[in-house]
């Protein structure tokens, strides 16, 4: 698989490895975390996520997800935006049934550095989407909005094939500035 991967993609193909030998399979993906090349780096990270979009569950780590946190470490850092993005996607998965377990970790790392920051961000889309309070403090938006907002339609009735215009009318009701996240 780590021959194949530089061509195509394994992350599939892994996870059946995983779910017989976690063991093994994982002590494996480890020592991927080092290799020269970026896919196969990626590969620790992309076949060992809990839950793989269109790939197998893999239920023990969806239940327990720390024998993947050493690889995660192992590649938060990496030179390459296409292994650092499967970290943050990795991480976002862990959040769906481990939120503070994710939290917990991003509050000890150094998010001044852009990369890090990054990484948080996308690992906790999910958490902020859902207004998650400890995800938002994490990056500033800890306080209550001040706001009023409103959203039109125009036109209200549609034709197919016409379109459609929302507008948005954010307007802060505070006397001091404030930082929002609008999703």
């Amino acid at each position: 698989l780590r021959f194949f991967t530089v061509f195509g993609s394994a992350e599939f193909a892994v996870r059946p490895f995983i779910v017989a030998d976690q063991e093994r399979a994982l002590k494996t993906l480890r020592q991927w975390t080092k290799d020269t090349d970026e896919k196969v780096r990626r590969l620790a990270s992309e076949g060992s996520r809990p839950r793989l979009p269109w790939g197998m569950r893999l239920s023990t780590l969806v239940r327990d997800p720390s024998p993947t946190l050493v690889i995660l470490e192992a590649l938060k850092d990496d030179e390459s935006l296409f292994v650092r993005r499967s970290v943050a996607n990795h991480l976002n998965d862990i959040t769906k049934d481990h939120p503070e377990f994710v939290l917990e970790r991003l509050e000890a790392w150094d998010l001044g550095r852009e990369h890090l920051r990054w990484i948080a961000k996308q690992a906790c889309r999910t958490l902020i989407k859902r207004g998650h309070p400890r995800a938002l403090k994490l990056f500033g938006f800890g306080k209550k909005a001040e706001v009023t907002a409103t959203l039109k339609a125009s036109p209200q009735c549609l034709e197919l094939g016409e379109r459609l215009t929302l507008t948005a009318v954010i307007t802060s009701t505070s006397r001091q500035s404030q930082r929002l996240a609008v999703d």
